[in-house]
């Protein structure tokens, strides 16, 4: 893997993190499951007493997040990336079949996973929010 180029598009991913209008410095939260042919994504803000969900651009992630896994050799492929960013400071860890098994969909999973980086707080969803067409 070309560690340079893994920096760059980690870094990336945290611009156009950053330059959201729903970017929370307090800590955003990006999760992305990719496999062949296949990719789900997941946006958490934290907002002081509660966490916000939601499901990000995927044409503005798409390209960068395949190009990040295909770094790596088809053997050796992560399944899932968890981005935090708090302010300019990022942490990106890569999670395995053997750290998932066959928990990758699991809405829970997820939430606690949220949870977990952002604190034990309640997440909102659009529909809590009353608002259907809250997007990115």
């Amino acid at each position: 893997m070309s560690h340079d180029r893994k920096a760059e598009l980690l870094n990336r991913i945290g611009a156009k993190l950053q330059a959201n209008q729903h970017f929370s410095a307090a800590g955003t939260l990006f999760i992305c499951a990719v496999e062949d042919m296949f990719i789900s994504m997941s946006l958490f803000w934290s907002r002081g007493n509660y966490i916000i969900y939601n499901s990000p651009d995927y044409d503005e992630f798409e390209d960068v997040m395949f190009e990040l896994w295909e770094l790596d050799a088809p053997d050796e492929r992560w399944l899932e990336m968890e981005y935090l960013l708090r302010g300019n400071e990022f942490e990106a860890n890569f999670l395995y079949e053997e750290d998932i098994g066959d928990e990758l969909m699991n809405p829970s999973r997820i939430s606690d996973s949220a949870r977990r980086y952002l604190g034990d707080k309640e997440i909102m969803y659009p529909d809590d929010l009353g608002d259907d067409t809250f997007e990115l």
